[in-house]
């Protein structure tokens, strides 16, 4: 019985983290795709972390729940709302699966020469 609570409560979260994603985009969807998460911040630096997800709703619903740079800048941050000016905003835009390497290199870059302060690990890898 413990299983199936525990099971509940999972989907629970993770139907609420999708729905938190949709509200600050509600045109993102399962597609394959480069997604792009965006902020400025109180002094105006600008802050990027460009993904790439076979399932790009689900992928970035599970930044809700996770440990990594990215995941714990969300959670001090937020996500955008005219609440919360300065949260993380969503942008993606559907490739090929197979070509997700090449546009995440490619859109990591295009940030970087534009002057946003990049969040992610590496952007060369």
């Amino acid at each position: 019985m413990a299983d199936w609570k525990n099971v509940a409560k999972a989907k629970a979260i993770e139907k609420k983290n999708r729905e938190r994603i949709l509200e600050v985009n509600p045109h993102i969807d399962d597609g394959s795709g480069i997604y792009f998460l965006t902020r400025t911040d109180e002094d105006g630096f600008r802050y990027a972390y460009i993904g790439q997800a076979v399932n790009l709703l689900s992928r970035l619903a599970g930044h809700l729940k996770g440990y990594q740079h990215i995941d714990l800048s969300i959670k001090s941050h937020g996500l955008y709302s005219t609440d919360n000016i300065y949260g993380w905003k969503i942008g993606f835009m559907h490739y090929p699966a197979e070509q997700l390497d090449k546009w995440e290199q490619y859109w990591i870059k295009k940030y970087a020469d534009v002057g946003y302060q990049l969040r992610n690990k590496t952007s060369s890898s």
